[in-house]
């Protein structure tokens, strides 16, 4: 889970690094509206095997991620091609994320988009 993926961080390069991001990556969630009224409503954010509500996991993979992509060269050709897919997937959704907002969530996304250089989403 999550923890394990946290841990991998420490130490790990290349190849591993790599394939931790796709793993990651699948995880994230499309952000949800108003997701700091979702934070107390029981049906949107359900608590997973580790006991984390679905908003913490969710803060805690965007972090995981943002870490690990800030160890790795994406201007790199072979790296680029390695993560073609889960940076894909980032960035659509990033496209569903009000960047604008001043939350600690968005600042996260803020963060997720510049660390992937998504010039084609709107800061």
């Amino acid at each position: 889970g999550i923890f394990a993926a946290e841990d991998d961080l420490e130490g790990v390069a290349g190849d591993r690094l790599c394939r931790l991001v796709r793993r990651v990556a699948a995880w994230l969630h499309r952000p949800l509206a108003h997701a700091a009224d979702a934070q107390d409503s029981g049906p949107v954010e359900g608590k997973d095997d580790s006991g984390l509500r679905g908003s913490q996991l969710q803060k805690r993979i965007r972090g995981v991620l943002i870490t690990a992509l800030q160890h790795i060269d994406l201007q790199d050709e072979k790296t680029r091609s390695c993560l073609e897919s889960a940076l894909t997937f980032i960035q659509t959704l990033l496209k569903q994320v009000d960047l604008v907002s001043t939350t600690a969530t968005t600042r996260q996304w803020r963060q997720l988009a510049t660390v992937i250089g998504a010039g084609d989403v709107k800061l």
